[in-house]
C-alpha cells in the first residue's frame, strides 16, 4: 500500500516541476508544432513525468525536454503518415492520371472532408488499402474478412468516397456520415 505522505510529496514535486518548466516545454514544442499541438505536448510530457516521477532527476528540464522531443517526433510521424494517406486517397479517387505530383492543400482538405463523412468501416477499409500497401489477402486478414469480402468492401467504399467527393465539389457538404446499405 502506498504511503499517503509519498503521494502528497509526489504531487508537490510534480506541481513544482510544472510551475518551473511548463513554459519552457511549451516554447520548445511551439517551435516545432502549432499552438494547440504544443499544448498537447506539454500535457503529455507532464503526464509522463507523473508516471515516471522517480526517473526525473535534477535538473529536470533536460528530462522534460527529451520527453517532449519524443512526443513531438511521434506527432510529426503521425502527421506524415496522415499526409501520405491523404495523397494516396486522392490518387485513388482521381478519375484521370495527372502529371503534377504535388497535391494542393484544397485537394487534401476535400479528401479529408469526404473521408470524415464516410462510415468508420469505409474509412478503415480505405485506410488499410491506401496506407499500408498490403495485398488483397493481407488486407483482408487485417480486417478479419475473406479476400472476396475485402474486395467488395473496398469497391463500395471507393464508390462512396467518389460520391462524397462529387458532393463536396457540388457544394453539398453535409457533415453527417453516409449510412447507406448497398447490395
Amino acid at each position: 500500500m502506498e504511503d499517503p505522505g509519498d503521494s502528497r510529496s509526489t504531487q508537490r514535486r510534480l506541481e513544482g516541476l510544472f510551475t518551473a518548466h511548463a513554459d519552457r516545454v511549451y516554447a520548445f514544442a511551439a517551435h516545432r508544432l502549432d499552438p494547440e499541438a504544443a499544448r498537447d505536448v506539454v500535457s503529455e510530457t507532464f503526464l509522463a513525468a507523473w508516471r515516471r516521477i522517480e526517473d526525473v532527476r535534477d535538473p529536470a528540464l533536460p528530462w522534460l525536454l527529451g520527453t517532449a522531443r519524443k512526443i513531438i517526433a511521434n506527432e510529426l510521424r503521425r502527421h506524415s503518415r496522415q499526409t501520405a494517406l491523404t495523397e494516396r486517397l486522392i490518387v485513388m479517387t482521381a478519375e484521370r492520371a495527372t502529371d503534377d505530383e504535388s497535391v494542393s492543400a484544397a485537394d487534401r482538405q476535400s479528401v479529408i472532408a469526404a473521408m470524415r463523412r464516410l462510415s468508420e468501416a469505409d474509412q478503415e477499409v480505405l485506410a488499410v488499402s491506401a496506407w499500408y500497401d498490403l495485398s488483397g489477402p493481407e488486407a483482408a486478414k487485417v480486417l478479419g474478412c475473406s479476400p472476396g469480402a475485402y474486395a467488395v468492401r473496398l469497391h463500395r467504399a471507393r464508390r462512396r468516397l467518389h460520391r462524397q467527393m462529387g458532393r463536396a465539389a457540388a457544394g453539398d457538404c453535409a457533415s453527417r456520415p453516409v449510412q447507406e446499405v448497398e447490395q
